[in-house]
């Protein structure tokens, strides 16, 4: 089983694949990756 790890910073976020998941999700807001990283 895969572990999962919680973190509440925001080191090492990659904003651009993090855009891409949204869009796949049909969750995505229409911010840039710079914008969703401002708004985080």
């Amino acid at each position: 089983m895969a572990s999962v790890l919680y973190k509440t910073d925001l080191e090492h976020v990659d904003w651009v694949q993090l855009k891409t998941v949204l869009h796949g999700d049909n969750f995505d807001n229409g911010r840039s990756p710079e914008q969703l990283k401002t708004s985080f």
